[in-house]
């Protein structure tokens, strides 16, 4: 069926995730639906995140290059949403997204290549802290219209923030300043 597409037709990364599926080698199918360029970000992603745990299952060499192409296309896909409220429905809503980041860390831990942990760890960082930035401002937009209201948010926030960090014992993290 896919030789009957022109090999720039979306469809194409469905095809290789369903051939990868029952595949001797799969990997190279699953980078193929990760990268093609007319697939959607999403699809894309979707695809890097199956190469990348059946990589990891299997200590294939291309496991660090699925995670890191997965995290590059979760940020794709968050950016595409142009406001604070949509950015956060796709985190909440896509497969791995609360995982990915420790999850690309660890891979790179066992593979004991640390500098790249470091680095794909900062990834996941630096994504979740630009998303916690526009809260930000949607919180000041809150203050604006709502001055109580948004004292309150801020008071549970903080307290939920603390609980968050008194159980990995660190308390030197503020979000709400």
């Amino acid at each position: 069926g896919a030789s009957l597409l022109p090999p720039e037709h979306p469809y194409h990364c469905h095809f290789y995730r369903n051939l990868a599926v029952i595949s001797d080698d799969p990997f190279q199918l699953y980078e193929k639906a990760a990268t093609h360029k007319t697939t959607s970000a999403r699809g894309r992603y979707q695809a890097a995140i199956e190469w990348a745990e059946l990589a990891r299952s299997e200590a294939h060499s291309t496991t660090i290059q699925a995670y890191s192409h997965a995290l590059s296309l979760l940020d794709r896909c968050v950016t595409s949403f142009p406001t604070a409220e949509l950015q956060h429905l796709v985190l909440v809503n896509m497969t791995k997204t609360m995982t990915l980041a420790s999850d690309a860390c660890s891979a790179a831990i066992e593979a004991k290549q640390f500098d790249i942990a470091v680095e794909l760890l900062d990834q996941g960082r630096c994504l979740m802290w630009t998303r916690l930035t526009r809260y930000r401002d949607s919180l000041k937009e809150l203050q604006l219209t709502n001055g109580t209201l948004a004292a309150e948010f801020q008071v549970a926030s903080r307290e939920l923030e603390n609980l968050a960090l008194s159980a990995t014992g660190s308390t030197t993290l503020s979000l709400f300043p």
